[in-house]
């Protein structure tokens, strides 16, 4: 009887021990923080290419796209050519 007490007393306080150890040391906005630094990084390598290329190779592209665009939705027989 004493021996199933004491187990029984050793396993609570493993428990007990466990549950205090997660309270002191919560994970719980790690990985929302991973993500916002990542996303922190891609909006400044972003930023920094922009600054170096310039808006000139933005502009060319973005009006190669609009008139790319434009054929198909006026169903030009040359859209995706």
């Amino acid at each position: 009887m004493v021996n199933e007490f004491m187990l029984s007393a050793c396993t609570w306080a493993q428990a007990l021990k466990t549950a205090a150890i997660a309270a002191v040391t919560p994970e719980d906005g790690q990985d929302i923080m991973e993500y916002a630094v990542l996303a922190g990084g891609i909006a400044l390598v972003l930023g920094f290419v922009l600054f170096v290329v310039g808006d000139n190779f933005l502009l060319a592209a973005f009006e190669t796209f609009a008139e790319e665009i434009e054929a198909c939705v006026t169903f030009d027989p040359a859209c995706g050519n």
